[in-house]
């Protein structure tokens, strides 16, 4: 939810769009581990979408990949009236889904087959 003066709360709470009249920038809470289990081995982005944190880790592989990851959809615009760059995020747990290549793709829920 937007906010008066500099700063906007995100819809899902995990995290606050910084206004600084040049650019909008994306800062968020995550558990104090992220910096060193997430972007220290290079998972700090996956398929273009920023990893929050990994669940679940693929040990078969070496080195350990994630399996499942919770990210951040995130949506920005600008309103050129009153409120200026707002934005909206929610928190999404996808499986990650692997080639042969070695290239990580995130796998939607609404992608996932249905058990029906």
């Amino acid at each position: 939810m937007a906010g008066f003066g500099r700063r906007a709360r995100a819809a899902s709470g995990c995290g606050t769009l910084i206004r600084n009249w040049s650019r909008p920038c994306w800062r968020w809470s995550s558990r104090t581990t992220w910096a060193r289990q997430v972007a220290g081995a290079g998972w700090a982005v996956v398929d273009g979408l920023p990893v929050v944190d990994v669940l679940t880790w693929d040990d078969s592989a070496k080195p350990a990949r994630p399996a499942r990851v919770r990210t951040a959809l995130i949506c920005a615009d600008y309103d050129a009236g009153m409120h200026g760059w707002r934005a909206h995020a929610d928190n999404r747990t996808c499986r990650v889904a692997w080639t042969g290549e070695g290239t990580a793709s995130l796998v939607m829920p609404w992608d996932e087959p249905s058990d029906a």
